[in-house]
This record gives structure tokens, sequence and C-alpha cells, in this order.
């Protein structure tokens, strides 16, 4: 389809008889081919139900008692579809999320979804159900509109993450007692990651298409994600999916780019950060999922909008994997030489920043550590009414408490080498406790409080 906008989704039935001696028998195999377009991945076609049975009819027997999963439900996370542990907030939690449910029958049926939160051990910790409703046939009528299946409301709190974790959504469908069983039950159940490690990421990991800028007059292409860091943190790499279509894979593989990161300013959209050149790796034998980039020198990117991307050394565009199933692309910038324009092209570029597991000093505090020697120990971390600290030895140290907007809390002196600091009325959150001695830094904690 010409147009980007346009998804090919119709699936077309096909009847093949199967009628001769040679092939009945336990050893039976077949497969299947696609010829195609030998220039590049433009037109690969997918196969659904593959049926064997005897007795069919083409006529007769063209439809099924199918209730089923039409997509992966979308992130339960508002702007994301993954996210640095680091950096989540209660306000990056989505409220609801979308669930495409579908009857490919031809009767009205009753039916009920549901679906099951489990955290990293695979404890359940939250449960949410939509209750029966009747689902009108696919055609005419389109995916399901009952809100509590089509948009399930989200109630559930993530706990401050003090490392990456990973949760398994279950979401699955049943019909009313009493009535027949689905033609495949194996798509009335989805099972559902959502990431929380060390990267951004719009896209859910599988490319369907190829995203790239054409540019005119020799101008060098930018292409850019918006990110939104809300803690201060340090870039560490980029890890980017190049796909390998058509053409443009030759022309890549001697092609060049720099990834870049921009900041809008008084005067536009500026570049805060060029690295060197680099070449397109390819996801292969070697590089297997998305390749990483790292920086030469590691960004510290204080809260605030960053755009992150690359600069193409090349007129001709260099393909980046395009994501059209978790659209996004409100956050897609390009320039092909006019200036920056949001894109129009509904999806996600796999473009993934890495972000490092020590967060830096809030401001006013300096980085340089006097001591790489663990001086204080605190417990418990995440802590709820109380945190506790130890040091060593019977120096004259002192400690002071600030959030991560860099804002001062508390402080005090730490006597005999133990003190305890009261957090019950602190807000939950991500807080920062920096021991001195004297006027020197000698150790900085990432506190979690959590109530």
């Amino acid at each position: 389809n010409s147009n980007p906008n346009t998804n090919d989704t119709a699936f077309k039935r096909a009847f093949i008889m199967i009628d001769s001696l040679h092939f009945l028998k336990d050893s039976f195999q077949f497969r299947f081919r696609n010829k195609a377009t030998i220039s590049g991945n433009y037109d690969h076609w997918h196969i659904d139900y593959v049926y064997l049975n005897k007795n069919r009819s083409k006529k007769a027997d063209t439809t099924y008692n199918d209730l089923t999963f039409a997509h992966v439900p979308s992130s339960f996370l508002q702007n994301y579809w993954a996210m640095p542990y680091q950096q989540y907030n209660p306000s990056e939690k989505a409220q609801q999320n979308s669930v495409r449910i579908k009857n490919n029958g031809v009767q009205t049926i009753n039916m009920s979804y549901e679906n099951k939160f489990y955290d990293k051990n695979l404890n359940l910790i939250h449960s949410y159900s939509g209750g029966a409703a009747n689902l009108d046939p696919f055609k005419p009528h389109g995916y399901s509109t009952v809100s509590s299946h089509a948009y399930p409301l989200f109630n559930y709190t993530f706990a401050p993450m003090t490392d990456s974790c990973d949760f398994t959504i279950k979401h699955f469908l049943y019909r009313s007692q009493g009535v027949s069983s689905d033609f495949i039950v194996e798509n009335d159940t989805i099972y559902q990651k959502q990431i929380f490690r060390n990267y951004y990421a719009y896209d859910d990991g599988s490319a369907e298409g190829g995203y790239y800028v054409n540019t005119l007059n020799n101008y060098k292409g930018k292409i850019a994600l918006k990110f939104n860091i809300n803690y201060p943190d340090t870039l560490r790499a980029i890890r980017i999916y190049f796909d390998p279509a058509s053409s443009l894979t030759a022309v890549s593989q001697n092609s060049r780019f720099r990834i870049n990161i921009w900041q809008d300013g008084v005067n536009g959209r500026t570049s805060i950060y060029k690295d060197s050149v680099m070449l397109p790796k390819y996801a292969d034998s070697v590089f297997k999922g998305i390749p990483e980039y790292k920086l030469s020198s590691n960004q510290i990117l204080n809260p605030g909008a960053y755009y992150i991307g690359f600069q193409q050394e090349i007129q001709n565009g260099i393909a980046v994997g395009f994501d059209k199933n978790q659209d996004y692309h409100q956050n897609l910038y390009y320039d092909s030489g006019a200036g920056w324009a949001q894109s129009t092209i509904k999806g996600s570029l796999m473009i993934h920043p890495v972000l490092g597991k020590y967060i830096p000093s809030p401001a006013g505090i300096s980085d340089e550590l006097v001591s790489n020697k663990k001086v204080m120990l605190t417990y418990p971390n995440p802590a709820n009414e109380v945190l506790h600290l130890y040091s060593e030895g019977d120096r004259s140290l002192s400690y002071v408490l600030f959030n991560t907007l860099g804002q001062h809390i508390t402080e005090g002196r730490i006597q005999n080498g133990q003190h305890s600091i009261s957090t019950a009325e602190f807000p939950p959150g991500v807080y920062f406790l920096i021991l001195k001695q004297g006027t020197n830094t000698l150790q900085q904690n990432k506190i979690i409080i959590q109530h």
C-alpha cells in the first residue's frame, strides 16, 4: 500500500486439496514459500490458521466459531513501551490500556475478559476482571467496544524499583458456560511483558517496516526521538536497529552516521552532543537483537526533554526498524534540510537510549568523590518510617539529604558511628544522601522512600 498509515492486514482464505495417497501417511510434511520482489523486504505475507481435516467444503467451511485477540495489548506505561527503572515515577503509569478483541464467527457471543499481573518471581500482584458482555461478529461490527474490555482500567501502583524488573501480564478471554468452545483456543490467551531495565523504547521490539530520511541538495538528514528525563542520569549508549531493507542496505554498509543529542533552546533545536562517525551494524549471528553503540564520552542528563538520534553522512537514507503496532509518532522528528518536523507516519522508531545505573550528584554537589571506599551503610532501602546510618571509624562526619531536584531536605551529624533519620513525613520517591567530612564529599547513596 502506497500510504504508510494504511496497514494491509486483510487475510484471505485458500483451500488446497490433499487427495494423493502419497501424502496420506504420518510423515506427511508441507511448507509455504513466498515469491516476492527480490529488491528488498517489501511484500512479505503471513500465515494465520493452517487447518487440516477431512470432509471440508470450499463453500460451507469458511467461518469458524472463534473468539480471539487481534493484537498484543498496549503498554501499561503512559508514554513508553519500556523505560529505565530508575526513571520511573507514578506519572508514567497508564491509567488504562487498549485491548483489541474480535469475534471471527457469524453469531453474537457472550464472553469475558480478564488480566493478571505477575512480578519478576511470577507472584500474582494484581488482577482485573472486565465482566461478561455480548460481542458481535467482527464483520461488520469491528473490534469490541465494551469499555471494560477494550479499555480496561489499570489501578495497580508500581512500587519504587531498585533494580531491573520485568512484569508478566496474562490476558485471557473465555465464553459463558454452556457455550461451545473456540475453534482455536490458543489465541484466547496472550502473555505480555512490561519492561523496566536500563533503556527507553517506544517500540515492542519487532520491525514491521523501515523508516528513513531521503534528503535533497546533499543535506545530511537527521532523525531523533524525544525522551523526557525525570531524574539526573547518565546516557552511556544507544541501541539502533538498522533495517536490512532493499537496496538501502548496500548503501548503508558503506555509509556513516553520527549519534547526536539535541535540546530545544532560545534559538531553536541545537546539538549538545555529537559523537564520532560510525558504521551501521545489522542484527545477525554476530549482533543478536539490537546492536549497541557506546558513546565516546558518557553524557550526564539533567531532568528535561532531549532529542536523541543520529545524523546521516550521506544523502540517501539509512533505514531504521519501524514498529507499526505501537504508535508514538508524535515523539519522532526528522530534518531533511528544511528544518525539524514531526513525523506523520504512525508507528515507532527502534532507537533505544541506554542509561547508566548510577545517578550523578544533585545540583550544587561535587561529582568528585574523595574515596571510592564505602564508609557509610544505609538500611533499610527502600525505607518506610526510618532510615538507619552506620559509618566506619570515629571520624567527624555529617550528612545532607537532597531530593531529585537538588532541594535540601534535611541534614545532621553522625555520632559514634550511628544515626537514624525519621522518613515518615517525607514524600515517597528517590533521594540522595551525601556523606561529608568537613567540606569534602566522601560518599553518596541513592535512597528510596516508600510508604
